[in-house]
């Protein structure tokens, strides 16, 4: 065990570990109580919203946040952040202004009992994401991995606090959405004070050099971003049109497989991506590839994955009906579906950022594109020949996790150089 202490890597990703896996047994814990005081209805708006501004909020920053780590010189990366905190205020306005002038065709798509209100919720996440990513990378890049992890828990605890407090006065949908925005005001409070800080001792923040770190980083909007929106888009593209295929109460539990397996497991991958970025990026630096980063976090992955995915599977028909309630019950043939698949996403999305510390920005974008039109050919498949609920999910399990293992040995030959 001090062996393993003794290693700046394993610190970094325990500690990023504890505040993730804390931040998501919060909303986890309080999920039996949200299925009594939310319909899967509210889930399934609730699920569109955050599938909506998932997408928006990719090109937010139009991808600068991920070079904030890479500068030599503290005041580059200080200007970056400034920098994607500008886009971030510009693309919240532009939503904000579309929303406007286009409201009845927007609630037209996204269904007839979609509220305005709801509307609106959209530009308002999407700006406080924009902040939070921008402001997470540079904690990662000062190595604030303790306040980055308090933060995470922060976060978890308001948003737990506040959609318990707007479902018992039966706000419904709008309840879920506003803990959201709540949760995020807070948890961008505490990193911009730490932030600005910094910002107001930085010697160089002029706007020109935040232009020129624009231009020297323009690889990142022109190909990164369009290929983590299309990332984005392949990933809620689920959320988007599950009512459209199914209904809308089938995308509610959905999106509680999401929430209970889904995101924590998701968010446990980031923190190990977090440091795996920063120390894959070094070793890139200095030996001109990261084959020991990576197949030092692919080891690490295996091993953290068979145990968590193996219980998973274990206890899922037992603990579905008992913590949730019969209502619940068409999740547990889902979650056994899906359970693969969540399995090989956590180690190939993991170590997927071995594309932009070789700067492969084109390649990204590739990647995204089969996999935003493999996702749609799933669904439209699912469509044409009147696929079942379940074989729907199966179907795109395998086809998902056949994908995501081709891509793992792409990353693996790019990490060698």
């Amino acid at each position: 065990m001090k062996k393993i202490l003794k290693s700046d890597f394993n610190k970094n990703v325990l500690t990023l570990l504890t505040g993730t896996t804390i931040a998501q047994v919060i909303p986890i814990a309080i999920s039996p109580l949200l299925t009594r005081i939310y319909t899967p209805e509210d889930f399934g708006t609730f699920a569109i919203i955050l599938a909506v501004t998932s997408i928006i909020s990719t090109i937010a920053t139009a991808r600068y946040e991920i070079a904030i780590v890479l500068p030599k010189k503290d005041e580059d990366a200080i200007n970056l952040v400034a920098l994607s905190m500008g886009i971030a205020i510009l693309i919240s306005s532009i939503s904000l202004i579309t929303i406007v002038f286009f409201e009845n065709t927007i609630k037209s798509i996204l269904g007839k009992d979609f509220s305005y209100v709801y509307l609106y919720s959209i530009p308002t996440i999407v700006f406080f994401t924009g902040f939070y990513n921008s402001l997470k990378y540079y904690f990662i890049r000062k190595k604030l991995y303790k306040d980055l992890s308090t933060t995470n828990m922060f976060r978890a605890s308001v948003l737990s606090t506040t959609q318990i407090t707007f479902g018992y006065l039966s706000l419904g949908s709008l309840g879920l959405i506003l803990g959201q925005v709540i949760s995020s005001i807070f948890a961008n409070s505490r990193m911009f004070l730490k932030y600005f800080v910094d910002w107001k001792e930085s010697d160089d923040k002029s706007l020109k050099s935040v232009k020129t770190v624009a231009k020297e980083y323009i690889s990142l909007p022109k190909f990164s971003a369009a290929g983590s929106f299309i990332n984005a888009s392949a990933q809620n593209v689920n959320n988007l049109l599950l009512p459209m295929v199914f209904n809308n109460q089938l995308l509610g539990f959905y999106s509680l497989v999401n929430r209970i397996l889904g995101t924590p497991t998701t968010l446990i991958a980031s923190s190990i991506s977090q440091v795996y970025f920063q120390s894959a990026s070094a070793e890139k630096n200095q030996k001109g590839n990261n084959i020991l980063s990576f197949t030092s976090t692919l080891k690490k992955l295996i091993i953290l994955s068979i145990p968590l995915f193996g219980v998973l599977y274990l206890i899922i028909d037992n603990f579905i009906v008992l913590i949730f309630g019969k209502d619940w019950e068409m999740l547990e043939p889902i979650s056994k579906l899906l359970l693969p698949l969540f399995l090989i996403r956590f180690i190939s999305s993991t170590l997927s950022t071995t594309l932009n510390i070789h700067r492969k920005e084109k390649e990204f974008l590739l990647v995204n594109i089969i996999l935003f039109l493999v996702s749609v050919l799933i669904l439209i498949v699912a469509k044409v020949v009147s696929l079942s609920i379940f074989e729907y999910f199966g179907f795109q399990s395998i086809i998902l996790s056949i994908l995501y293992l081709l891509l793992l040995y792409r990353y693996y030959i790019i990490s060698k150089g």
